[in-house]
């Protein structure tokens, strides 16, 4: 079989569209692709609701709870502390995710661990 000079190219671009902002923050798991290993907690004595939280999170990782506190979808949430750098209230503090797992080595582990998370989606 004769491998075509284009076929590094044509697997580089496949790799550029799976690492497009689209792609990565409509994948189930984002925290996959970027990941601070931090994630935040909510003090419900200070949170007053007031919903900033929620409006900044660019990963749409959080979600008004029952008791009027935020709730973390900690497969969404990457630790980026945009939620707790704009709260009104400072009721936001970061801690370091327990059992927080290595982040992928290389673009093989990155694609393997892509393909996980697709398949625990459609599961």
């Amino acid at each position: 079989m004769v491998k075509s000079p284009f076929s590094s190219c044509l697997k580089i671009e496949r790799a550029k569209r799976r690492l497009d902002p689209h792609f990565i923050f409509g994948h189930s798991k984002p925290s996959l692709f970027f990941n601070s290993g931090f994630q935040p907690s909510f003090d419900p004595d200070l949170c007053v609701a007031c919903e900033t939280c929620l409006d900044r999170c660019p990963a749409s990782a959080l979600a008004m709870g029952d008791d009027d506190v935020p709730e973390v979808d900690l497969d969404r949430c990457f630790g980026c502390a945009v939620c707790a750098t704009g709260c009104p209230e400072e009721a936001i503090t970061m801690e370091e995710k327990p059992d927080y797992p290595e982040p992928p080595k290389d673009m093989q582990a990155l694609l393997s661990a892509m393909a996980a998370g697709q398949s625990s989606k459609s599961a």
